[in-house]
């Protein structure tokens, strides 16, 4: 059923050679012994989601909604699809068909209306591609300088914090007073800190770090 115009069709179309149509519906006529299962969408998954940031690369399905939970529901009946990117403003989903992990450069920060998100087994965790790590803070005025890799303006520094969380090369971040979020691929020790008016220099850490004492003693970077 399109636009409230009834179709008949000789065959029945598998789950993946479905289109996308937010206004149709396709119904399959069945024996009655059968089930509908092997039409229903593919149940024992769910989403991780990554919030202004973009898997670039893997789109192979767009479609236009104002409905992004619509977009997931796409994405549960394809075999090959394994996450979707929705732009808020202009309301493009795009099925992916490959997952980007928070270490490859393909996972980009994208402020302007992105959100990722990755299918996976229902009883499957998350932190592959949504982490969580402690960060150390040093006094205010201080930058290790250089290293710098991406230039972002989140808003807010905890939005900043969570894209060194979600990119694996982000060793530390810089906050600065008129709200530039610098990521950097390296974290200096204290004796490498400079003084720089208006930054401060904020430190990821690992398990191995005892305490942020210790951590400001490592360095840490490619």
């Amino acid at each position: 059923m399109i636009n409230n115009q009834c179709w008949l069709r000789s065959d029945a179309c598998s789950n993946d050679e479905l289109t996308p149509m937010e206004n149709g519906f396709d119904l399959v006529k069945i024996d009655e012994e059968e089930t509908c299962e092997r039409f229903q969408p593919l149940t024992k998954y769910k989403y991780c989601s990554r919030p202004q940031m973009i898997c670039s690369g893997g789109d192979y399905k767009k479609v236009i909604t104002d409905n992004e939970p619509l977009c997931r529901y796409w994405c549960r009946f394809y075999q090959n699809c394994v996450g979707t990117n929705y732009h808020k403003i202009n309301k493009h989903c795009w099925l992916e068909q490959y997952k980007c992990a928070s270490s490859v450069h393909s996972l980009a920060v994208d402020i302007g209306g992105y959100d990722d998100y990755v299918k996976v087994p229902i009883n499957a965790s998350c932190r592959e591609y949504v982490t969580k790590n402690k960060y150390c803070r040093i006094t205010s005025n201080l930058s290790c300088v250089g290293q710098d890799y991406q230039l972002i303006y989140p808003g807010t520094e905890d939005k900043c914090r969570e894209f060194c969380d979600l990119r694996k090369e982000c060793r530390s971040y810089h906050w600065a007073n008129n709200k530039n979020c610098w990521l950097k691929k390296w974290a200096c020790t204290k004796s490498q800190l400079t003084p720089w008016h208006g930054n401060m220099a904020i430190k990821k850490i690992y398990a191995e770090d005892q305490s942020c004492d210790t951590a400001w003693d490592v360095n840490r970077g490619e």
